[in-house]
């Protein structure tokens, strides 16, 4: 199997991460009509659980982005995490099975997979 270019410790913070902070992501360049706008992306792991057993048994079932561009004006301090009257447009790619694929959509946005990080340290408004 092939290397990952996204590293096993993300993958790993997206397989087993309980909460919300398990997306990992990054800030991007806005690919809009407007550079100056804010946005970014995140990835994030869909789970399911076989409760046959005596403990369940969590299992893969796809990986999800989502591009997210907000107005260049938007200034956390000031207008709090309501940030949906400055969202300029969103995307999101879904049932992502391999991570080959998940690694060729974020090239739309990524140079350096390296530039992922767990989403609660990006600034991401929806934190």
């Amino acid at each position: 199997m092939p290397e990952s270019a996204i590293s096993p410790k993300l993958l790993n913070h997206l397989r087993y991460a309980k909460t919300i902070h398990g997306k990992i992501g990054a800030r991007v360049k806005a690919t809009g009509d407007h550079p100056d706008n804010l946005a970014w992306i995140t990835v994030l792991m869909h789970k399911g659980a076989d409760f046959t057993g005596s403990f369940p048994k969590e299992f893969f079932i796809s990986h999800e982005i989502e591009y997210l561009e907000l107005r260049a004006d938007y200034v956390e301090e000031l207008h709090g995490l309501d940030w949906d009257e400055f969202m300029v447009r969103t995307e999101k790619y879904h049932n992502i099975k391999e991570v080959a694929e998940l690694e060729r959509l974020l090239g739309k946005w990524l140079d350096d997979l390296g530039d992922l990080q767990p989403a609660g340290n990006i600034q991401h408004p929806a934190r």
